[in-house]
């Protein structure tokens, strides 16, 4: 829903630093609390629902708001460059992009479209007609890219498009690739080839085997507490965000025989763990209402929280080596330098 007004200007963010641990607590000197900083927050006219960073640009999906585009090349002070509606009008809830093509691909209802942003805005394209949960671009080349979607009703799929003419129309047309139907909600997923590892609610994690992906097969799965909403694959384990779970961890060196290893979980009523990005052995977690937390896994079998961010309620995350973009529905767009 759109926001018409603002009735409070938030001054300040409240910071909470903690140090904890599930199972067997290690020594302090093993993981140290990070520091985080709030160095820039900026409203939105749209409810924040998905960001994503190509270089010094951010591209934040805002529902009713549309998509508005942010020129961060100083982070303190970032600015917005412009801001577009999708041809259709309806709500945005997913981007992704690809800064070599200078291309991105937005989803609303039932369909997700590319659109150039290398001038001025405009649609080239139409990557889906169906009810895009989740989508990213895993491999970009000029005038190709490799998509990655999950759907609600269809499963999961890496499909391969090019940017050519066709029928007179200079487009982006696909390839080939096709969607395995897995029976299962599917959210959030992470593809490191010739895998994606897909998170599947109530039902866990899937492995599925993309080596064709005209032809993908389910290899394994596990079930996980909670609900799986999101992934990250980092060596041989994978970090899922799996709702009032928080933080759980599986063990995929054998990816025949998936094993549940450890997780973080706080049983707090506001830790909704819903979106994941690992850097420098820590997880970032978007939570909700839970704000951010962020967990070390220098030990992946027993992660400890290191640090929250409270926010009124953080949707999506992306870290560099300096900073933490988070979107965040009530308060926007918000830039948080960390110490790594």
């Amino acid at each position: 829903m759109l926001k018409k007004s603002h009735f409070l200007s938030i001054f300040f963010i409240i910071l909470t630093l903690g140090l904890h641990s599930c199972g067997k607590r290690r020594s302090p000197t093993d993981s140290a609390e990070i520091v985080l900083n709030v160095i820039s927050e900026t409203m939105t006219r749209g409810y924040a629902q998905e960001l994503v960073v190509l270089g010094d640009t951010i591209f934040v999906a805002e529902d009713q708001g549309g998509v508005e585009i942010f020129n961060v090349s100083n982070p303190y002070h970032p600015t917005l460059d412009t801001s577009f509606f999708t041809i259709d009008t309806s709500d945005v809830s997913g981007i992704t992009g690809s800064h070599l093509n200078q291309t991105l691909i937005v989803v609303t209802e039932n369909q997700a479209q590319f659109y150039s942003y290398l001038d001025s805005i405009y649609s080239v394209g139409n990557a889906y007609d169906r009810d895009i949960e989740d989508i990213k671009i895993v491999e970009e080349k000029m005038d190709t890219v490799v998509v990655a979607a999950s759907d609600l009703s269809d499963g999961f799929g890496i499909h391969w498009f090019a940017y050519y003419e066709q029928f007179g129309v200079l487009n982006w047309w696909q390839i080939k690739g096709n969607f395995i139907r897995l029976d299962w909600n599917t959210r959030g997923f992470f593809v490191k080839f010739p895998y994606a590892y897909v998170a599947m609610e109530q039902n866990g994690l899937a492995v599925i085997d993309e080596s064709d992906i005209d032809s993908p097969v389910l290899l394994s799965s596990v079930d996980t507490p909670g609900s799986a909403r999101d992934v990250w694959v980092d060596s041989t384990f994978a970090f899922i965000a799996c709702g009032r779970a928080g933080l759980q961890v599986v063990d995929i060196s054998n990816l025949d025989s998936l094993v549940l290893v450890g997780g973080y979980d706080t049983n707090e009523y506001n830790f909704y763990a819903d979106r994941i990005v690992v850097k420098d052995k820590k997880a970032f977690l978007a939570c909700r209402r839970g704000g951010m937390k962020v967990c070390d896994i220098l030990d992946p079998r027993n992660p400890i929280l290191v640090g929250f961010l409270n926010t009124p309620y953080a949707n999506d995350v992306f870290v560099d080596e300096e900073y933490i973009y988070l979107a965040d529905r009530d308060q926007g767009l918000l830039i948080i330098a960390w110490d790594n």
